[in-house]
C-alpha cells in the first residue's frame, strides 16, 4: 500500500485520532526533560529507558472567559530574570511514541500559551514549604532517595492524629516528584502516594523496601498502611513540583485527610513481618480513588469526562460571604482558548528509499484550537510571587543565607 492509501484508511486515522485523546489511564505520561548545565531527566529509569508516556487528551470546554491573576505573570516573569536559580521556563511540548509493527509514529503537540510554564528549582520548593507552614501551619519536607530513611525518622516523630506531607524524588538529579501524605491515628500509620502521573511510581516501590526492613525492627510495633491513589491529572511535562504543592495544601489542611479516601477500594498486598517468635506486624498495600476536591489542577479530559454533574458540583470552598466555589466554577475559571500546533511523524521501517537508503516517511503538521485548564501555569506564578519573600533580600534578589538556611531545614538532598 502506498503512502497516500495508508494515510487516507480509516485505520490510520482512527490511531492518529487516539493520540491526541488517549485514554488516562493507559500508563501513557509525561516525561519531563531540563536542558541547563546538567541533564536532568523525569521519568526514566536507572537503564534510560522511559517510565512514562505523555497524554495528550484536552477538551474542558467550548468557551473562553476572562483569565485570573494575568499580573502575577509580569511580576514572576521579573523575579526568573533577575533570579535565574529559582527556577526555569520550558515551552508545553508534548510527546507521544508509538511503534505498531513496522510502523515508528512520533507526535508531538506544542501549546501556544502567551506564557511559558514555570518550573520550580529546590530553592522555590524550600521557600513554598516555609511559606505554607507560616500560613497554614502545614509540615511538608522534600526528600530523595538516597535519603529515604528521613521519611521513617520523620513518621516515628509524629504524635497521634498528626500528619505531613512529603515531595519525594528518587533521586536529587531526576525532576518529577511525588506527593505523599503521612497520618499516624493510633498504632497506625498511614502513607498516601499521590503521584500525578502514575498510580504506582518509583518512589512507592523504595517505600516499600526500606519500611519493611526498617519493619524488623522490634521496638516497631505499628501497623504501617501504603495507599495507591489513583488520580491521573498532569498531562503538560513541567507541572508535577507545583502540582505536588497544591494537592499537599489541599489535603494537609483538612484535620484528618486519611478519612477522605476511606474505604480502601482494593487490598493490593498485606505482608507480615515478624521480629521474634510474639511479634507480629504488618504492611498493607491500597488501591484508592483520589477524593474529588483533589482534583482542582486536572489537566486531562478523558478523566473529566467521567465525571458526573454530581462530581463537578463537589464544593471546593465556602467564602466569608457565603460565595460558593465548586469544581466546576473551579475549572470554569481557569479555562482558557490557545493554539496547539502538532507534528506527526510516520516512520515505514520496512520501505527503504534506495535513493537515500533511508526509512520513507510521512510528516504531517496541523493546528487546532484546544480549550485547557491552565490553572497548574497560572498557579507557578502565582506560588512564586507569593513565596518569594521567604527567600528576597531587599533588592529583590535571593539571600544565600535564607536559601542555605531553607534548604538545610527542608531539603533531604543525595549529598
Amino acid at each position: 500500500m502506498c503512502i497516500e492509501s495508508y494515510l487516507s484508511s480509516s485505520k490510520v486515522q482512527e490511531s492518529v485520532a487516539n493520540l491526541f485523546l488517549s485514554d488516562a489511564n493507559n500508563g501513557k505520561q509525561p516525561v519531563e526533560v531540563l536542558t541547563n548545565s546538567e541533564l536532568q531527566v523525569a521519568g526514566y529509569n536507572a537503564n534510560n529507558t522511559p517510565l512514562v508516556e505523555q497524554n495528550t487528551g484536552f477538551a474542558f470546554s467550548t468557551v473562553a472567559i476572562a483569565f485570573p491573576h494575568e499580573n502575577y505573570i509580569q511580576q514572576g516573569l521579573q523575579i526568573i530574570k533577575n533570579n535565574p536559580d529559582i527556577g526555569k521556563l520550558q515551552v508545553d511540548t508534548r510527546d507521544y511514541e508509538n511503534m505498531d509493527r513496522n510502523i515508528y509514529t512520533s507526535v508531538t503537540t506544542t501549546f501556544n500559551h502567551d506564557f511559558k510554564i514555570f518550573f520550580p528549582s529546590d530553592t522555590h520548593m524550600v521557600a513554598a514549604v516555609a511559606y505554607y507552614k507560616k500560613k497554614y501551619d502545614i509540615n511538608i519536607h522534600i526528600v530523595c532517595e538516597v535519603q529515604a530513611y528521613k521519611t521513617y525518622e520523620l513518621i516515628q516523630q509524629l504524635n497521634d492524629g498528626e500528619q505531613l506531607g512529603v515531595i519525594a524524588r528518587p533521586a536529587q538529579f531526576i525532576a518529577h516528584v511525588t506527593p505523599l501524605i503521612i497520618s499516624k491515628q493510633g498504632e497506625d500509620i498511614f502513607i498516601i502516594i499521590l503521584d500525578s502521573v502514575d498510580d504506582r511510581p518509583e518512589f512507592a516501590y523504595i517505600i516499600e523496601d526500606f519500611f519493611k526492613e526498617k519493619l524488623i525492627n522490634p521496638d516497631d510495633k505499628k501497623n504501617y498502611h501504603l495507599i495507591l491513589a489513583d488520580g491521573d491529572r498532569q498531562a503538560d511535562s513541567y507541572s508535577c513540583r507545583n502540582d505536588a504543592f497544591i494537592i499537599l495544601k489541599d489535603a494537609l489542611r483538612k484535620p484528618n485527610v486519611v478519612s477522605y479516601f476511606e474505604p480502601f477500594k482494593q487490598e493490593l498486598s498485606g505482608e507480615f513481618y515478624q521480629s521474634s517468635a510474639d511479634d507480629k506486624f504488618v504492611f498493607k498495600t491500597y488501591s484508592v480513588q483520589l477524593p474529588l476536591f483533589l482534583f482542582k489542577t486536572i489537566q486531562i479530559d478523558t478523566v473529566l469526562a467521567n465525571f458526573t454533574d454530581e462530581d463537578k458540583s463537589t464544593i471546593l470552598k465556602i467564602s466569608k460571604d457565603g460565595d460558593i466555589k465548586t469544581l466546576q466554577t473551579h475549572l470554569d475559571k481557569y479555562k482558557r482558548s490557545v493554539v496547539a500546533t502538532t507534528t506527526t511523524e510516520i516512520s515505514y521501517e520496512n520501505q527503504v528509499n534506495p535513493e537515500t537508503n533511508t526509512y520513507d516517511q510521512e510528516v504531517i503538521t496541523e493546528e487546532k484550537k484546544c480549550i485547557i485548564n491552565v490553572y497548574l501555569q497560572m498557579k507557578g506564578f502565582l506560588m512564586l510571587v507569593t513565596v518569594f519573600p521567604e527567600l528576597s533580600d531587599a533588592e529583590g534578589k535571593i539571600d544565600a543565607s535564607k536559601q542555605e538556611l531553607l534548604l538545610s531545614k527542608y531539603f533531604y538532598a543525595d549529598s
